[in-house]
């Protein structure tokens, strides 16, 4: 393999290289074998890929195997067999399995399982968030919610991957976000805010009033002064023992 500009480009032992930021050339090399040439052939594949080095091999010749599995997806089991059905050791872990060709055509058989992957729900005062599912597998569909305690109000629902990457936002702000399982765990953190209560203490010889009964923190609330009774009027208002100001 030679880049643009000649230079060669190194292959590793299974015949595979890290493209370079260059068009490539691939010059193959054929010679004619002595002996007889067996087959690697693959059972059904599903969810996932093997690939060989060579698929017409001498006996006592290595062949490595690279395992490809679809994302989501891992490696279950990796079986190698002869013609006459006898298992053909295989050696390696990871994504590569080595054997040596027997005096036979061998068959590899591969099972691949779906990843399991984990739906975090992160505590927060003044709110519970439930998840349909705590662990899943990639693509299936999740469902959260968050739910405010009395005299709560929710700000955000949010999904996060690994180092806090935001996935999904709740955008309607109602609670409820339903999802596609990524292929990597999530935790799911909820925003919340608390109601205070407004409270009107003992008032003489006039009303005070208050725009609303309950505010979240940093809310405006107007108070006023509704008295009728005759010869008085407004000295001073107290919100929680300050004297505050006002028209």
């Amino acid at each position: 393999v030679e880049d643009s500009n000649g230079n060669t480009v190194k292959l590793a032992n299974d015949y595979t290289f890290i493209m370079p930021a260059s068009d490539v050339t691939i010059t193959p090399a054929f010679e004619k074998t002595t002996g007889t040439l067996y087959n690697v052939g693959f059972d059904s594949l599903v969810n996932g890929d093997v690939i060989a080095n060579s698929t017409a091999v001498a006996k006592n010749s290595k062949v490595t195997l690279k395992i490809v599995p679809d994302e989501g997806y891992q490696l279950r089991s990796i079986t190698v067999k002869d013609a006459s059905d006898k298992t053909v050791a295989l050696s390696g872990t990871g994504a590569t399995r080595t054997f040596t060709m027997p005096a036979s055509n061998v068959t590899v058989y591969t099972e691949f399982e779906a990843k399991q992957y984990k739906v975090n729900v992160s505590s927060a005062t003044g709110v519970t968030i439930t998840a349909s599912s705590t662990q899943c597998a990639f693509d299936t569909p999740v469902t959260v919610t968050a739910a405010p305690s009395s005299n709560y109000v929710l700000l955000s629902l949010k999904v996060y991957g690994p180092n806090t990457q935001l996935l999904f936002t709740d955008d309607d702000n109602d609670g409820e976000i339903t999802f596609d399982m990524p292929s990597q765990d999530v935790t799911v953190k909820a925003t919340v805010k608390k109601f205070h209560t407004i409270t009107i203490g003992k008032v003489s010889n006039g009303t005070i009033t208050a725009s609303q009964t309950t505010a979240l923190a940093g809310e405006t609330i107007n108070l006023t002064d509704s008295t009728t009774e005759f010869s008085y009027e407004l000295k001073t208002v107290k919100v929680n023992g300050e004297e505050i100001t006002g028209t």
